[in-house]
């Protein structure tokens, strides 16, 4: 590894002190415990890839959720900044309780906001859905099940 490292990045690296990772989070975990043992309090990293990896992610779950949105009924606007893999649908608190077995039932899961309050307020119900975890490919499936659990919330 050490005479490859020479010859393709023009890199002199001590063979023994050369340690291969599993992936970039998995460096960083040793990088991290690295410097901590030997007492550094701060640490900061650069990759420049990580910028690219940013900028796909973004374009990517902006486009799931402007799916989304564009999908949901008119009645469902979401609440909140448009950031974040999360989004926040308004329901009647009365139709709360109702979701979660209706999204269990099509394979979601899906948090109710009465669960996330601090504070509880009987008056105002509503659902965090969120649409980063599922792959691209499956994406659509998870959206249209998410429409055939709405369309089961009453109303009112």
């Amino acid at each position: 590894m050490s005479a490859s490292l020479a010859r393709c990045r023009g890199v002199l690296a001590d063979p023994a002190r050369i340690v291969v990772c599993s992936g970039f989070s998995h460096a960083l975990c040793v990088l991290a415990s690295a410097l901590r043992d030997l007492g550094s309090t701060e640490m900061a990293f650069e990759d420049p890839a990580f910028d690219r990896h940013v900028r796909r992610c973004r374009t990517e779950y902006r486009a799931r959720r402007d799916r989304l949105v564009a999908a949901l009924p008119h009645h469902l606007a979401p609440r909140g900044i448009s950031a974040g893999l999360h989004l926040v649908l308004p329901l009647p608190a009365s139709a709360e309780a109702e979701v979660p077995a209706a999204a269990r039932r099509r394979s979601l899961e899906i948090a109710i906001l009465s669960e996330q309050r601090i504070r509880p307020d009987p008056e105002t119900g509503g659902l965090v859905v969120g649409y980063g975890a599922s792959s691209k490919a499956a994406f659509g499936g998870a959206l249209q099940s998410l429409l055939d659990v709405l369309r089961e919330v009453p109303r009112e």
